[in-house]
């Protein structure tokens, strides 16, 4: 390495050091191959240790400015010019620069993909809450239409529905009337009690009634009826025969004010009319 003055340096930044090299290389025009020097010789010209000599040099290698050959005829070598190994270093920073952009897009999609499973796996644990609910509720059903279907004694089946409809569903009040009863049963409880007007208003439902008590008279066949805040009112009917069959008048109550509500589905409280009517034809004339 030539003998040329240099400027004086701090003892034991490897920084300073590796830019001193660096300014050397560029202000003596050294080119790819030119010879530095031996690493001993360096350490000893910038008057630093060799460790300290070797970070500075690692840094320049980093850059692909210098390269380092071992064995005979070795030492330091220069690998770019100045100008060339700013130039790759830029390159390179650009580089990790657009590396790193990938990655962050790389890890924003798996993030969003993150919260879209999050996602389905909510949807999917209400479908399956759901499906066990429904599941519950056809066994109630069964449980319902067996207890009618095994009921022996026909004049016992109003009785076993309700009981039935209290146990399965928690309905804490429920009732029901039918009117044109065959004779042997005309003259048992749930046979009688139910005025003109409210068959003309269980004839009038196209679907079950739910609201709130607004003082109906059916209320009154339910234990305790000054305790009831919401109705459901379910017309009993022949099936095919429409709203001119009806035949009676089952009630459902409740002191919660909002068990049922005006703004609720019925279809499941008509299937339950269905279940209830296809039972209770066996006291009819015509059964």
């Amino acid at each position: 390495m030539s003998t040329s003055p240099r400027r004086t340096r701090i003892r034991g930044a490897s920084e300073q050091i590796a830019s001193e090299i660096q300014h050397y290389i560029q202000r003596e025009g050294l080119g790819p191959g030119d010879f530095l020097g031996r690493e001993e010789d360096l350490a000893a010209e910038f008057g630093v240790s060799r460790p300290t000599l070797r970070e500075a040099l690692k840094l320049l290698a980093s850059g692909n400015l210098i390269r380092a050959n071992k064995g005979p005829g070795g030492g330091i070598f220069v690998a770019l010019t100045a100008d060339q190994g700013m130039s790759r270093s830029l390159s390179d920073a650009i580089a990790m620069m657009l590396e790193t952009r990938a990655v962050s897009l790389q890890e924003r999609q798996m993030e969003m993909l993150r919260d879209k499973i999050k996602g389905l796996e909510h949807k999917i644990i209400e479908m399956i809450r759901a499906s066990q609910d429904n599941e519950a509720l056809a066994d109630r059903l069964h449980r319902f239409t067996r207890a009618i279907l095994l009921t022996a004694n026909a004049g016992d089946l109003p009785e076993v529905i309700v009981r039935e409809l209290k146990h399965e569903f928690l309905v804490p009040r429920a009732a029901l009337r039918l009117w044109g009863a065959a004779d042997p049963y005309t003259a048992l409880r749930f046979a009688q009690g139910a005025s003109d007007d409210v068959r003309t208003f269980a004839a009038s439902l196209h679907a079950p009634y739910c609201g709130a008590n607004s003082g109906f008279e059916a209320c009154g066949w339910l234990e305790e009826p000054d305790t009831v805040a919401s109705l459901a009112m379910i017309p009993l009917r022949h099936a095919g025969t429409g709203a001119a069959g009806a035949f009676g008048l089952l009630v459902l109550g409740s002191p919660d004010p909002t068990r049922y509500s005006a703004d609720m589905g019925t279809e499941f409280l008509a299937r339950l009319g269905e279940v209830a009517s296809a039972g209770l034809a066996r006291l009819l004339p015509a059964f």
